[in-house]
């Protein structure tokens, strides 16, 4: 089993959610068959299943450090990967199948939204005494659907002082939001002067909004697996 895309990556936590049904390729002996287990626990970098069984009700052996296909299906679509297997427990107050994270799971667990690179133009405001103090003229760097980065060739303050926002119009979304600056730090690159990108999070980014970026992105996504790039 390969990844396969769904159409909001927002949902893909919900595959992994206690009690959760998924079918279970073995990849054990020539086995082709797909077998019932659930989801008995899930954290930030593995998931616990149910053991697997024969027809006479008998535990089906997996290769421990091997690796197993896991497909999961419910109302937010389908979704699948191949995740290599950490430990089989039988026998023991807790049986089960111990497998990391699917490798695109462990990242939307880790960043909570994907984050693609966007270049277009936008205006940053920095805002003191709720009166626009200076702007700049920047580029995005990149996007998800909380928070933008931008890149700028001046070291902007990042202060508690300050209020800041990002104003731009690109493909259908609309954006004059504040949004609460994270990070700062300078880019090096050869052949091109220092620059430095500086990391935002949206603070009341509406729902059509981040409806509209989980789009973007999701397409630009599928575009790139067409192609091969990812």
């Amino acid at each position: 089993v390969i990844d396969i895309m769904i159409d909001d990556l927002r949902k893909i936590k919900s595959f992994f959610e206690e009690g959760q049904r998924v079918s279970l390729f073995r990849n054990y002996m020539n086995d082709e068959k797909q077998y019932e287990t659930s989801v008995i626990a899930c954290d930030n970098e593995k998931v616990f299943l149910s053991l697997i069984y024969d027809s006479d009700g008998d535990v089906l052996p997996i290769e421990d450090g091997g690796a197993v296909g896991l497909l999961l299906i419910n109302k937010s679509g389908i979704w699948g990967a191949e995740v290599p297997v950490l430990g089989v427990f039988e026998g023991t107050e807790n049986d089960g199948i111990l497998v990391s994270l699917p490798e695109v799971l462990n990242k939307v667990q880790r960043r909570e939204y994907v984050r693609l690179d966007f270049a277009f133009p936008l205006e940053f405001q920095i805002i003191y005494r709720n009166a626009v103090f200076k702007k700049f003229k920047l580029k995005c760097y990149n996007m998800s659907a909380n928070g933008i980065a931008v890149m700028t060739v001046s070291n902007i303050e990042i202060s508690e002082k300050y209020e800041y926002k990002v104003v731009f119009e690109y493909k259908g979304i609309k954006v004059d939001n504040h949004v609460k600056p994270i990070y700062i730090h300078e880019v090096n690159l050869e052949n091109s002067a220092p620059f430095y990108v500086m990391g935002c999070k949206f603070l009341d980014l509406s729902i059509a909004n981040t409806d509209k970026i989980y789009a973007m992105i999701n397409a630009e996504l599928v575009k790139a697996r067409k192609k091969g790039v990812m």
